[in-house]
This record gives structure tokens, sequence and C-alpha cells, in this order.
């Protein structure tokens, strides 16, 4: 049975803070490849509750009662480009000695799988494969997610990961493993949050990709289709993390009141009778947003938008 490590990196920025920010396409691959039959072991470089760090740590992490904080950040060198930029910049996430001491205590990989985040963000996804290079010379790295997909060929040639795959994961992974089935993210299970040791909060998602085609806008390159969940499908996986003790969640659609079936999720969980906060990090479309909607949004514990 193949073993899989998957990462999700550092950040490298001026400034960074956890306004619900998990890698939730992850967690997807990793619930795929745990059903599939592969052994999962997970490193989320920015995961303010690894054990490991939190033995080590000076003090505990602060979040605000929506499940919002702070990054631990260290200072680092600049580069060249930003010299001039009179701020700080650093790098977010767990400690390199503490990362380095979580895989002296990892078992050895068959494949590591590392995905990306914004374009922009690629200093710490390169930082992070050279340390797993280093860790595990032998074992090849897959990289995948936002980066790798829009600038495939600087991936390719700068991050150091001997594969490079663009696109949805559950539909482009069978080109490394032939014996994954290609499959809708519709059908995938709910996302490995049950890697993590504790959760401030979940992430869900109803629908994938944009009605639209904003010029300005990378997401149709992304999820080139509009397509949405079952309304039950998506209500038992808010029940399941109400279940698990999680007390907020974020929408992490990038065209959440386009979805027609919204309405329906709002009544559902009013029905229900779900007491959760819910969040859309990724904010809203106005030209959807009618009194009923509004209404519901309201009374189902929508908290906040940003």
């Amino acid at each position: 049975m193949n073993r899989v490590l998957l990462v999700n990196p550092w950040i490298y920025d001026f400034k960074a803070y956890d306004f619900w920010m998990k890698p939730l396409g992850l967690l997807y691959v990793s619930a795929y490849l745990r059903n599939a039959g592969y052994r999962i072991d997970f490193i989320d470089c920015l995961d303010r509750y690894h054990p490991l760090y939190l033995k080590k740590a000076s003090k505990l992490p602060v979040v605000d009662q929506f499940g919002r904080g702070k990054f631990y950040s260290q200072e680092i060198e600049k580069p060249e480009i930003y010299q001039k930029i009179p701020r700080k910049y650093k790098r977010y996430g767990i400690p390199p000695e503490i990362l380095n001491e979580i895989l002296d205590n990892t078992h050895k990989p068959d494949w590591i799988c590392v995905t990306s985040i914004m374009s922009y963000l690629y200093p710490g996804v390169v930082a992070v494969i050279k340390i797993f290079k280093d860790h595990f010379p032998n074992t090849p790295i897959i990289l995948g997610g936002i980066y790798a997909t829009l600038c495939y060929n600087h991936a390719q040639q700068f991050s150091g990961a001997d594969f490079v795959i663009t696109g949805r994961a559950e539909n482009n992974l069978n080109r490394i493993f032939p014996e994954l089935k290609s499959t809708s993210f519709q059908y995938l299970p709910y996302p490995a949050f049950d890697l993590y040791s504790k959760l401030d909060y979940a992430c869900i998602i109803t629908s994938q990709g944009c009605p639209f085609a904003c010029s300005y806008c990378a997401v149709t390159n992304l999820t080139p289709d509009f397509i949405y969940r079952d309304t039950h499908s998506v209500i038992n996986e808010i029940e399941y993390y109400q279940s698990i003790s999680v007390k907020n969640i974020a929408f992490y659609d990038d065209a959440l009141l386009a979805n027609p079936n919204f309405l329906t999720i709002l009544n559902e969980i009013i029905k229900r009778n779900i007491k959760l906060n819910f969040h859309t990090p990724n904010g809203l479309h106005p030209r959807f947003l009618t009194k009923e909607i509004a209404d519901k949004m309201f009374i189902a514990g929508l908290r906040q938008s940003i």
C-alpha cells in the first residue's frame, strides 16, 4: 500500500492572517486518496495547533470567537524585488526547526503532494519543497493547486517539484496514479478535516466554478464549468461538522449566491435548527441578493463576509 504525504506550505509575504484559511483542495485530495486505499500523512505548515508546535510554543495561539487568528511568523530576508518596500517580510507558519523535527518523526512516504495557493506566494512553496527534498531525497514530489495551474511553466522551472499537475486533482491525479478513477467534485468524500488535531472552523463548498467570465478573474482558468452539489449532501456535511463540535463554517464558493440551491440550503439549515456561525470569505454577488435571501441568511446564522 502506497503512503502519501500531503503538504500545505508556508506563506511568504508582508502580511497574512487566518480568515478561515484552510487548504480545502488538499483536504479533498487527502480524503480521495484515503478512500482509494492509500495511507495518508498530512502536514499543514500553517497549523497553529500542531502538537509539536504547541509543545514548544512560548504562548498559545489567540483566536477570536469566529475562529480567526494570527499565524506564527518570523521575519526573513526580503527578495531583491521588495528591497525598497519599508515593511517586514515574513515566513508564516510552523518554524523550520519544528518542521524538520516533524519530518524526523514522519514515515518515509512513497509520494509527496504539495498544494499551492495564490501565484505570488510561490516562494513559500519553493522553500517547503526544498526542505522535503532534503529530507526525503528519493521521494517524488507532486505540485498542484492555483500557482501550479496558472503559472505551469514557472512552476516546472523553479518549484523543484518532480511533477506539476494543473487543474482539478480529482480529474488529473490519475496521470500519476493510473488506478485512480476521475470523478466530479460532487461525488468526492468530505474533505479530511479529521487530520487536524484541533479545529477552530471548517470550510465547505456548495458549488464549483462561476457562471461569469470576468476578464480580471482566474476562476474560469481554474474551474471552467459551474456545477453545484445536491442540497442534502451539503446539509449532511454541515451536520457532520456540527457533530464534531465545530462552531464556525466558511463557504468557499466563488459564486455562492449564484448557486440555485442556496436558498434551499438556507431553508434546510433553519428547518433542522442548525446553530452555527457561517462566513463568506470569498464575498458575494450583490445582484443575487434579494430580501428573502438576506432574511434567510440572517436567520440561518451568516455572521461575517469580507
